[in-house]
C-alpha cells in the first residue's frame, strides 16, 4: 500500500481530486461544463445551470477506466452543477481618447475679451479656461447592455498666450 500513495503522490492526474491520506482505489474525474441551459424557457439570455459528468476512474488503469462511485467514496466529489449566467445584450464599448483640444476660454469670457486688450488684462479676463476630449462609442448598448462610461474629459488650463501649455490638474469626467 505504501508503494501505491508514493505513485498516487508522484503522478496525480490533471483534474482529479487527490487526498494522500485517504486508502482508495479510485479517483474523481470531472468532465468538461455543458453550455448554459437557461431557466426562463425560449429565451436565449439570463440565468441558467451547468452541469457535467463526475466519474470515478480506478486506480491504477492504463488506459483509466470507469469504476464503480463506491470506489471513490472517500474522496470529495466535485461539483456535477453550477449556476451561470448567459448576458443578454452588449454593453457599451467606447474607443481610445482622443487628444486633448485646444485650451480655450469659456464663452462668457471670450465675449468680453475686445481687440486691443493687452496680454496681461486678457490673461485675467480668461481665467476660466478649459481643455477637452473625446471618445467615441464602438459598440453602442443594446437591450439590457449596460450604459456608455463618459465619452467626454474637461481639465482645467491656462492658455497658451498667458503660459505654454495645458496644465493637468482638475480632470473632470462628464457623460
Amino acid at each position: 500500500m505504501r508503494k501505491l500513495n508514493l505513485i498516487l503522490l508522484l503522478f496525480p492526474l490533471a483534474g482529479s481530486s487527490f487526498h494522500p491520506n485517504v486508502h482508495t482505489q479510485g479517483y474523481w474525474s470531472p468532465g468538461v461544463w455543458e453550455e448554459c441551459r437557461i431557466f426562463q424557457t425560449g429565451s436565449e439570455c439570463g440565468f441558467g445551470t451547468q452541469s457535467r459528468n463526475v466519474s470515478c476512474i480506478g486506480f491504477p488503469s492504463s488506459p483509466p477506466q470507469v469504476v464503480k462511485p463506491i470506489l471513490c467514496s472517500g474522496l470529495p466529489k466535485p461539483d456535477q452543477e453550477r449556476l451561470c449566467a448567459r448576458r443578454c445584450s452588449p454593453d457599451c464599448q467606447l474607443g481610445p481618447w482622443e487628444a486633448w483640444g485646444p485650451c480655450t476660454c469659456n464663452r462668457r469670457a471670450q465675449a468680453r475679451n475686445v481687440r486691443g486688450i493687452s496680454k496681461p488684462e486678457a490673461c485675467a479676463e480668461c481665467a476660466d479656461a478649459d481643455s477637452t476630449r473625446f471618445r467615441r462609442v464602438v459598440v453602442p448598448p443594446t437591450g439590457g447592455g449596460g450604459s456608455c462610461p463618459p465619452k467626454l474629459q474637461r481639465r482645467s488650463c491656462i492658455p497658451a498666450l498667458c503660459i505654454k501649455g495645458p496644465t493637468t490638474e482638475n480632470v473632470i469626467t462628464e457623460s
